[in-house]
């Protein structure tokens, strides 16, 4: 019963440590996938960080004003039926985790949806963060197997004794037994099992797996360890993807917020940082290129 019992303990804390593992990895990409637009202009109590976590766990937000609290809010929402010719929901129930209810319609709220297929990404990202974890995990068991791998035989009657060395042994306890009976330690064996070393294999596919979600998410990113044997013309090529994504999520925010410009009559802009980025540099690699002829041409006339 003592094995079983261990063995199920050491399982539930396998188990506990791979769903941490996902969890981590979930909860970091939803956090910079919140972060990936910024917002001008946005009535101030709309809370931002709520939307964007709504898009990144449902398919759409609702954005409206409520006559009765005297101001605009951005909810979570679901689709009540009455499709238009597009398959948008004319009729829309949003809802908030104080209670607060209203049926809205395609006349007075704006849906804003995560991305231009009008589908969730929740469940996409998961499944990298299961990848993800699934590498990690590895790693941790061959870099502990790097501790002199051994496994420790002996009668069955020293399985009790076997379980806490084992016990010690895995977690760094270091072991000195004595005892008048020394007997009892005898036919203990020490099997070595030579673990070979594949961290450094398994960090790189880790992070190719970590470069693959970020595109995904639309942000930019190429593994460091091959970063120095690319070209210019790879990591553009790596980066692509990233950018088409991006794209999508962009054009589904300003499609939304456009409309919602027009019905109540404000004036918010969604600001990619990327793309400002990029027009910083090509206005920086313009203005160096006219400085270079600048200097050719006095270079020249002199």
């Amino acid at each position: 019963m003592s094995y079983r019992r261990n063995k199920k303990q050491m399982q539930r804390q396998e188990n506990r440590k791979n769903y941490l593992t996902k969890m981590q990895w979930l909860n970091r990409f939803e956090e910079v996938s919140i972060i990936r637009f910024n917002y001008e202009d946005m009535p101030k109590e709309i809370n931002i960080e709520f939307m964007e976590k709504g898009l990144f766990e449902d398919t759409a937000m609702c954005f409206f004003y409520d006559e009765v609290l005297e101001k605009y809010l951005c909810l979570r929402v679901n689709g009540l039926g009455d499709f238009d010719e597009y398959g948008i929901p004319k009729r829309r129930e949003v809802y908030a985790v104080n209670g607060y209810r209203r049926t809205l319609n395609e006349k007075n709220s704006v849906l804003i949806y995560n991305n231009t297929i009008h589908l969730p990404i929740y469940n996409d990202v998961l499944l990298y963060s299961e990848r993800i974890a699934t590498i990690q995990r590895i790693i941790d068991v061959n870099a502990n197997a790097q501790k002199t791998p051994v496994i420790l035989t002996g009668t069955p009657e020293q399985k009790q004794l076997l379980e806490v060395l084992f016990e010690n042994y895995d977690g760094n306890i270091p072991f000195i037994f004595g005892d008048d009976d020394m007997t009892k330690y005898s036919g203990l064996q020490v099997l070595k099992l030579d673990a070979p070393y594949v961290i450094d294999k398994l960090q790189v596919y880790k992070n190719q797996m970590i470069n693959e979600a970020l595109a995904y998410l639309g942000i930019e990113s190429s593994n460091t360890s091959k970063r120095e044997r690319l070209t210019n013309e790879e990591i553009e090529k790596d980066n692509e993807m990233a950018s088409y994504n991006r794209r999508t999520y962009f054009n589904a925010r300003k499609t939304a917020f456009d409309e919602i410009n027009k019905m109540f009559g404000l004036n918010i802009k969604v600001v990619d940082p990327s793309e400002e980025k990029e027009e910083k540099e090509e206005k920086e690699e313009k203005e160096e290129m006219e400085e270079g002829d600048e200097d050719g041409r006095i270079y020249d006339d002199n």
